[in-house]
């Protein structure tokens, strides 16, 4: 499995816009994807921060590169939240075996 791990920051104010986006249209869209076996997203706890994550769980690589192509270490960044990002950063790790 590889774990994905997506942190965007957004421009100040607008989190709260950002927010809908990310949990109606970008979470709903990675959760259809096949070959994902998770997906949860994460909002500022506080109204100040201006930071959100994703975390992705796929059933392996060949699943991943299926949704993001061929530059699948970049963040995938659609149209419609390109306007909000202010800074995006991806990690990606080898999921533990029990």
């Amino acid at each position: 499995m590889i774990v994905r791990v997506f942190r965007a920051k957004v421009h100040q104010g607008k989190a709260e816009e950002f927010a809908r986006f990310f949990l109606e249209e970008a979470l709903p869209l990675v959760r259809q994807q096949p070959g994902l076996v998770s997906a949860d997203a994460g909002c500022p706890l506080t109204p100040t921060d201006e930071e959100f994550v994703m975390v992705s769980v796929w059933k392996d690589l060949e699943s991943l590169r299926s949704f993001c192509g061929d530059d699948w270490q970049e963040a995938k960044i659609l149209p419609a939240e390109r306007p909000f990002l202010r800074k995006t950063v991806v990690h990606h790790y080898k999921g533990a075996q029990r």
